[in-house]
Order: structure tokens, then C-alpha cells, then sequence
């Protein structure tokens, strides 16, 4: 069972959570996709073009870049992190728009299956992420959403927490994206 963290960030908190992420280790950001079976790197975490770069981008630990390895995904005609077997903290950015924030999320898998066994991944590795969601988890406030009479709560940045309370948005498709108007 992985562990994780759901949030939703405005545009205007991606810095400040770029700044916290990088302040956890110096972690190595690493893209989602990939044109060649080359290992390449990003400067930060921030969106620049969702359709370009997709939402997801990948932390590791410097101690674990040389375990990063490629697979190649036919149906799509790209690379990919093996990121099921590998040591790595998936970052799932919110994406922005004008009346609608997407839920981000910190995940990661400290074990997996490989034939018919669990293998668990190293122990500092998952001492390191579930640090930095922890962390996550004091930074962010939680913000209480009622979804047709059901509350439940969501971890927001600051700036999105003002935008929740100027545009009262409503929760879609599950609290995938929060939405007004």
C-alpha cells in the first residue's frame, strides 16, 4: 500500500512548495517522460507547459540516481521511470486553471511485488519520504469541503486557501479537481 499526501496549490504557491520540496534533502527532480532511454534532469518542480511536461515530475535522492532505469512505453512512443521498483517520490502538480485547481499529490510505494514476493524498498529511502510528505503535511493547512453534504478535508497551499474562500469552489468528479462557477 503506498502512502501519500492529496493538496491542492495555486499557481501562486507552486514557488514557495518548489522551495520546501528542494529544502528536503536537495532531492533530484527528474521528468515524466522521456524522448531517448537517457536519464536527464529538470531544474525544479515548477509547471511551465502541463501539455509539454505532463503533471508528474519524480524526487530522488541524490544517493539513488544510479539506480534510475527506462523502460520504453509502445503505446505511447516515449520513456518512462520504472517507478514501480525504484526508489522515487512522485510529485503529481496541480494543474491551474482560470475557475478550477487539480489535486497534486506526494506518493510513493515503499514496497513491491516481483514474483510473487514483496520486496521492500530501502529503509532510509522510505525514512526520506515519509519525512518530506510529514513535513508536507505541517506546511499546508487543511481546508474542510462539503461535497453535497458529505465534509471531508484536503491539505491547501496559502494562496489557494484565499482563492477557496473568495470563489467557494466546489469539489468534482471525487475532489479530482475543485472547480467555481
Amino acid at each position: 500500500m503506498g502512502r501519500q499526501i492529496n493538496f491542492y496549490l495555486h499557481g501562486e504557491d507552486q514557488n514557495d512548495f518548489d522551495a520546501f520540496l528542494r529544502s528536503c534533502g536537495n532531492p533530484i527532480i527528474l521528468p515524466y517522460y522521456y524522448p531517448k532511454k537517457q536519464v536527464s534532469t529538470v531544474p525544479d518542480t515548477l509547471m511551465r507547459d502541463e501539455k509539454k511536461e505532463g503533471d508528474r515530475v519524480y524526487l530522488v535522492r541524490p544517493v539513488d540516481i544510479q539506480e534510475m532505469q527506462l523502460e520504453y512505453n509502445e503505446y505511447y512512443g516515449y520513456w518512462n521511470l520504472n517507478e514501480t521498483v525504484l526508489p522515487v517520490l512522485h510529485y503529481d502538480r496541480c494543474v491551474n486553471t482560470e475557475k478550477e485547481i487539480y489535486r497534486g499529490r506526494l506518493y510513493f510505494e515503499p514496497k513491491y511485488v516481483k514474483n510473487m514476493e514483496w520486496v521492500a524498498k530501502s529503509d532510509d529511502f522510505v525514512k526520506w519520504a515519509d519525512n518530506v510528505i510529514n513535513k508536507a503535511r505541517r506546511i499546508l493547512k487543511k481546508h474542510t469541503f462539503d461535497s453535497g453534504g458529505y465534509n471531508y478535508q484536503e491539505y491547501v497551499g496559502k494562496s489557494a486557501a484565499s482563492w477557496i474562500e473568495k470563489n467557494r469552489p466546489e469539489p468534482k468528479m471525487g475532489g479530482t479537481f475543485i472547480k467555481f462557477g
